[in-house]
């Protein structure tokens, strides 16, 4: 699987959701599981459940160096999973601005 700077999605599974797609997926850093993905369909935000406070703390650094380094101003990890969905060519959620109310499923 892709990853970014080391952290990387496994097992990763999309279902229907009832707002939009719900999400799985196991969350490795550096090969070693840090946690457990989940986005469930409610609402278009990611959880992530941690193993404990050294892998979320990790996580964390690598996510706001990520940010730093792409220029962008975020303290969810939102961007990032759905850079390592697209990347490891997962569909994805996508609101289109020119839509009201509404989500296109895109396929990447």
């Amino acid at each position: 699987m892709t990853d970014i700077m080391g952290i990387e999605l496994r097992k990763i599974n999309i279902e229907v959701g009832d707002d939009h797609e719900k999400i799985t997926a196991k969350v490795y850093i550096d090969s070693i599981k840090a946690g457990e993905l989940i986005n469930d369909g409610w609402c278009d935000e990611f959880y992530i459940e941690f193993t404990n406070m050294k892998m979320m703390n990790r996580f964390k650094e690598i996510m706001y160096k990520f940010y730093k380094k792409r220029k962008i101003d975020s303290s969810t990890p939102d961007f990032m999973i759905n850079e390592l969905l697209r990347l490891n060519k997962q569909y994805k959620g996508v609101k289109d601005s020119t839509l009201s109310n509404c989500y296109q499923i895109s396929f990447i």
